[in-house]
């Protein structure tokens, strides 16, 4: 109840469209990788993706990919399972 008070709904409308468009903009960027694959169009404030690694690693490399983003505090994705593959999920 504070929070709606505070920010008012309106306000909370704006920060979850920015978020929504904030996903957007990171499926275009994985898009436009070649080594990474986009799982599904975001619909939210929720995108997963993968890095594309020798067949047969892409799981392993994600989770290495994941762990590493976290231990250097530069961003944090967690891991997701999509269609039996291990995803990197991020969440604005």
């Amino acid at each position: 109840w504070a929070s709606i008070k505070l920010i008012g709904v309106d306000g909370f409308e704006k920060i979850v469209d920015h978020c929504i468009e904030l996903s957007k903009y990171l499926a275009s960027l994985v898009k436009e990788r070649q080594c990474l694959e986009l799982s599904t169009e975001p619909e939210i404030n929720i995108v997963c993706f993968r890095c594309l690694g020798k067949k047969g690693r892409d799981d392993s490399l994600n989770s290495i990919i994941q762990k590493r983003l976290e231990r250097r505090g530069d961003a944090f994705l967690s891991i997701a399972q999509f269609k039996q593959k291990k995803v990197l999920r991020a969440e604005f």
